[in-house]
């Protein structure tokens, strides 16, 4: 198996000229190899009950549900032996996915932290940010799939007298676009009766086109060229920002409060601010005495910062009597983990607002890595003015 990935990766270097890694070669000698290893029994015994664990997990903290994705759960059984193998025979592994995994899809890593905390507390092991990241990778394949249904309804305008065309320009906006938005009609003329009756999000035409309602319209050749694909796609892009805004609003706005917001010029450590922020909460009656506990025991698997100058210390799953979000600004950046940060948010969430934590992963991602915005957050110099910047941050 090693020598058959060998080969392989050595035409990939020949072909494509990029350094062959060794690593990903023995990687993938692993992944062929599954069917044929004989395992450790202890590897396999109550597997199953595991992977209800796991599933349990993310359904609980984020509400999603994978039960029913025979996919993901084959592929993570699957690397949950190897895994447990490496770590028997204390191999090392490196992942050169880390630091894009983190920084773009942070929901997909908490995701991944909180699945490495059910196989440690399993099987008694630690895991690296590199295991983690590998795990992030299946959870990655296997959200995508799970959100699929939440696709953007989009009608087309295309003339009738081209009606070869039209299913032409149809099949490459699906084939390009079919996981992110469906066409749900096609028109011959713009029919405003109709549009509203159909109440789509998005109009696609291939003829100029104005009109008076509030639904996003991009012009398009019927051959769908490059710049068509590239302006449908910047739309989508808009479209998701707008819609985790919107989200984020309606459940996180209202927990932000003065009282939890604060400027500092600076402090000293990841480990003092953090007991600054839990022991305001616990001031005001809302952290038990627990919350730091918690979220240090999160911070032990992979830092919560990020490259943008910000970090989210949260827990791992566990629970406090009311959500809440307390807010730093720090004139002066303080390292953490590899990061200087000067935002942080720290959350404490409640068991019946398990979805937070989700919601504001979310619009990060959308909202707060533009470099424009996120400035202007972290030159706020009042509650007051924070607030309107979190406001305004999803409009275009």
């Amino acid at each position: 198996e090693y020598k058959i990935a060998n080969e392989l990766f050595q035409r990939i270097e020949k072909r494509y000229n990029i350094d062959r890694v060794e690593d990903e070669v023995s990687r993938f000698a692993e992944l062929l190899m599954k069917k044929n290893v004989i395992y450790d029994n202890r590897i396999d015994e109550n597997l199953d009950h595991l992977i209800e664990l796991i599933l349990q997990n993310i359904q609980t903290r984020f509400e999603i549900d994978l039960s029913g994705d025979k996919e993901f759960i084959s592929g993570i059984m699957s690397h949950i032996r190897l895994l447990i193998k490496r770590l028997h025979q204390q191999v090392e592994s490196t992942n050169f996915y880390l630091p894009e995994i983190k920084w773009k899809y942070p929901l997909i890593f908490e995701m991944a932290v909180g699945v490495a905390g059910c196989i440690e507390t399993y099987y008694d092991c630690k895991l690296n940010e590199n295991e983690i990241c590998y795990l992030a990778l299946h959870l990655g394949v296997a959200y995508e799939r799970s959100s699929a249904v939440a696709h953007y309804r989009a009608v087309l305008i295309a003339p009738n007298s081209y009606i070869m065309m039209t299913r032409q320009c149809m099949n490459s906006l699906v084939q390009r676009f079919g996981n992110r938005m469906e066409i749900i009609s096609r028109y011959n003329l713009f029919d405003e009766r109709k549009m509203v009756q159909d109440n789509p999000d998005l109009i696609l035409t291939t003829a100029p086109l104005k009109h008076n309602l509030n639904i996003p319209t991009i012009q398009i050749s019927l051959f769908v060229s490059p710049e068509d694909e590239s302006r449908v796609f910047q739309m989508l892009n808009r479209m998701d920002k707008q819609r985790y805004h919107q989200e984020f609003l309606k459940q996180v706005q209202d927990m932000m409060r003065p009282e939890l917001f604060d400027i500092k010029q600076s402090m000293n450590s990841r480990e003092e601010i953090i007991d600054f922020l839990c022991g305001k909460l616990q001031t005001i009656g809302l952290d038990d005495g627990n919350l730091k506990k918690y979220v240090m025991h999160r911070e032990s698997y992979s830092s919560t910062s990020f490259v943008y100058g910000f970090a989210i210390p949260h827990t791992m799953g566990e629970f406090v009597p009311k959500t809440s979000i307390s807010i730093l600004l720090l004139r002066e950046p303080v390292k953490w983990g590899e990061f200087d940060v000067r935002l942080v948010v720290l959350l404490a969430i409640r068991e019946e607002d398990n979805n937070v934590l989700k919601v504001f992963l979310d619009w990060l991602f959308h909202i707060v890595t533009d470099r424009v915005k996120f400035e202007e957050l972290i030159r706020a110099n009042s509650f007051e003015e924070f607030s309107e910047h979190v406001v305004n941050a999803g409009e275009q």
